[in-house]
């Protein structure tokens, strides 16, 4: 519960120092309002007696930016209201239930010590394997409270070292009681060397406790070697790899190997090659510390008059506490053609083809196709969307088919 008292008094703390200390010119303000009208064939993404309903959305925002000499400011915030015409027992009125807000800020910046926050109010998935859908934000989905703040302090030791201390607090909290609600405390200590403009090494140690509701407390010891270069303009790459171990308090251990590989080559001015893999722990919100792996490659053309992405993905997650492993792969494409200086045509596609291991063993073939035409003038912005869905599932009662069309506009002073 700590989160969803902590951000937003948070935010209402920056907001009431800002203006009783700067003036209004250095900050820029703009209110907004979102109408949309949605119809979904498959309002609970079910297998049999499906329900239609058509859905209305009421978000009115605002969004605050303020950049400073010792502090930047970026706050978005606003309240999101749905109304069913059929079930209207699900209509999301509530206070808890209808917030969005996504806040980052650094404080004194560009000095040795700075102080990083972040935080976010959103609707997320509770659990992959079930179903859910983006646009869907009843089934499978809570409100998430999440904050995390971040004060650290550079040590410069000569020309080319510096030795980085770092403290982190992390809050999750969940509105749906399957979330597990979590706090992490985390000590950093880096010590970096800077070859040249263009690389950097450095040498990481970080120790974590970890809490959570659900009585997994365990503290995590991880060690890294890291490089950051910029191999000319055309490349860049980033590499880090170790090792973690974690320690229960119920007296389980395990570890895992570290590596995050992020490499960039921009082969054309308009086209460019990403490959990112990572491989390391993480948290999930209802099944706790997770061993992940995740690969993708990218390829991307953007010009004035034509921009697209292709997008080869890979996961693979292993419970550390679960007799359950989690494996995926596919593929993304989307395209976005300007029809106009105002007028704009999107469409993508998505393949995904999963396996879920656990007491039994689940395969799932997912698809997703999608279209949507947008007219943006000045401040007036409106999107007319179509999206199908499908789940194909070896357990039949987990199949669904969904189509949904959007109408939605927003205004934006």
């Amino acid at each position: 519960m700590k989160s969803r008292i902590l951000l937003p008094a948070f935010l209402s703390c920056l907001l009431l120092g800002f203006f009783a200390t700067h003036s209004l010119a250095k900050i820029k303000i703009h209110p907004s309002i979102t109408l949309q009208e949605e119809y979904t064939d498959n309002l609970y993404l079910t297998d049999k007696d499906e329900e239609e309903d058509w859905i209305t959305t009421v978000e009115p925002g605002i969004s605050l930016n303020y950049d400073g000499s010792l502090v930047d400011l970026t706050i978005g915030y606003s309240l999101r209201y749905q109304f069913y015409k059929n079930n209207s027992d699900d209509n999301q009125t509530s206070f808890e239930g209808i917030q969005r807000a996504d806040v980052t800020t650094t404080l004194f910046r560009g000095n040795p010590f700075t102080v990083g926050v972040s935080g976010t109010i959103s609707r997320e998935t509770l659990d992959e394997r079930e179903n859910n859908t983006d646009e869907n934000e009843l089934v499978n989905k809570s409100t998430v409270y999440q904050l995390s703040v971040t004060p650290r302090y550079r040590l410069q030791l000569g020309e080319s070292f510096s030795l980085v201390f770092g403290y982190s607090y992390d809050r999750t909290d969940y509105v749906d009681p399957l979330g597990n609600d979590s706090e992490d405390h985390t000590g950093r200590l880096s010590l970096v060397k800077q070859l040249s403009t263009n690389t950097e090494i450095s040498a990481n140690y970080s120790y974590t406790v970890h809490q959570s509701e659900d009585d997994e407390e365990y503290d995590e010891q991880r060690y890294t070697l890291g490089l950051n270069q910029q191999l000319g303009p055309r490349t860049r790459i980033s590499l880090e790899g170790g090792y973690s171990t974690v320690e229960f308090d119920t007296g389980l251990d395990d570890e895992t190997t570290n590596w995050l590989v992020d490499l960039s080559y921009r082969l054309t001015a308009p086209l460019t090659l990403s490959l990112v893999y990572t491989q390391d722990f993480s948290v999930t919100a209802t099944e706790g510390l997770t061993k992940t792996r995740d690969a993708g490659f990218v390829v991307a053309y953007a010009k004035e008059s034509l921009t697209a992405s292709v997008e080869l993905f890979w996961k693979f997650s292993d419970y550390v506490r679960q007799l359950r492993e989690d494996e995926s792969y596919g593929s993304r494409f989307s395209l976005s053609v300007p029809l106009s200086r105002a007028l704009t045509s999107n469409f993508n596609a998505e393949y995904e083809k999963a396996q879920y291991d656990d007491v039994t063993v689940e395969e799932v073939d997912r698809y997703s196709v999608g279209a949507s035409v947008d007219y943006e003038f000045r401040r007036f912005l409106t999107s007319l969307g179509y999206r199908y869905r499908l789940k194909d599932s070896d357990d039949n009662d987990n199949d669904y088919a969904n189509n949904t069309v959007t109408l939605s506009v927003s205004l934006r002073f």
